[in-house]
């Protein structure tokens, strides 16, 4: 493999016998991935990247310039650019068009491109998937996220998705916004859908699927007939950001949060910290295990194995599925 550094100064050969560790040790800071692949990413460049939105405009300035890096391994040419104001640090991979970010970032660890706390960050989806393989619909200028997060101990196996939650509405609080959990994996503001939250697991590595709809929602009409909350935008109540600003302050407090919660407390002292976070709490909710017909709880905490503790007329309960629907007083 042949790797070419492109600056103002010329182009400068670097030689290594091993490509796959060539990109893992060059992909550091933020770089834009723009070679494309089949059936799963269109090329990109940063003036497609700034005329995609507003919000990317302003993230491209402001992140630039930008050098540009070009590979070329077995002769197929592919490129991509570094950020010059984030040379360091683990990846954020940001790419244009793509299928899902979730099945990008799964070829970039087939690679060995992507390291544990890497991310990917895609301009827009046109197979995006949420929670039990159901389409994320994926307009450009909202936030299609996916992180490594690295392998946990069995004790947390089913917590997954809820430090992961934990972490990131704790890192919106950093970020000056208030988010709350609606169990199990959706992100809430005011009563209103604004992201969720897709785990998943193949052989030693662990993604969390993000999204976030930051300048736009999908409308009722758009949603599914059983669609639990109305969903809405961060835009809609002020909340003014850019999708890489917004996705960087992230994943800067993400880290330290989660993996100080893993240093700091238990599984069941987690749980119960937990429900600081707990959209809902103590209000009327209308709960829909598939199997039953639908019934009315009020919501009470979170049980040791990740469970929603539901307070019922015949007393409390915990379930580990279901959908659930607040109750407007």
């Amino acid at each position: 493999m042949r790797l070419y550094l492109v600056s103002l100064n010329g182009m400068q050969p670097f030689f290594m016998n091993k490509g796959k560790r060539t990109m893992a040790e060059r992909w550091k800071g933020i770089v834009l991935w723009g070679t494309g692949l089949e059936n799963m990413a269109h090329k990109t460049d940063p003036l497609q990247m700034k005329n995609a939105s507003e919000g990317w405009l302003a993230d491209i300035r402001g992140f630039g310039p930008w050098q540009t890096m070009t590979m070329l391994p077995e002769g197929a040419e592919s490129r991509c650019w570094r950020s010059s104001g984030s040379t360091d640090g683990v990846p954020l991979v940001l790419t244009g068009r793509c299928s899902s970010v979730m099945d990008l970032a799964w070829h970039f660890i087939q690679q060995e491109w992507l390291p544990e706390w890497g991310s990917v960050l895609a301009l827009s989806q046109w197979s995006g998937r949420g929670q039990l393989g159901r389409e994320w619909i994926s307009p450009g200028g909202n936030i299609y996220g996916a992180l490594r997060i690295p392998l946990l101990s069995p004790s947390w196996a089913n917590l997954i998705s809820l430090l992961t939650g934990h972490a990131l509405i704790r890192s919106f609080a950093q970020a000056g916004v208030e988010i709350k959990l609606k169990w199990p994996n959706d992100l809430v503001h005011e009563n209103k859908k604004v992201g969720g939250i897709l785990i998943e697991e193949k052989g030693n590595a662990i993604i969390a699927g993000i999204g976030i709809n930051l300048n736009s929602a999908p409308p009722s009409g758009a949603l599914r007939s059983d669609h639990a909350i109305a969903a809405a935008s961060l835009s809609e109540f002020g909340c003014n950001f850019t999708p890489l600003s917004l996705w960087r302050e992230l994943m800067n407090h993400f880290r330290s949060i989660f993996e100080n919660t893993l240093l700091t407390l238990t599984p069941s002292a987690f749980t119960g910290e937990l429900q600081a976070d707990l959209a809902f709490l103590g209000e009327k909710i209308r709960v829909d295990e598939g199997h039953r017909r639908a019934y009315e709880a009020t919501v009470a905490g979170i049980s040791h194995n990740g469970g929603l503790i539901l307070k019922t007329d015949e007393g409390l309960k915990a379930i580990r599925s279901g959908s659930i629907c607040y109750i407007r007083a």
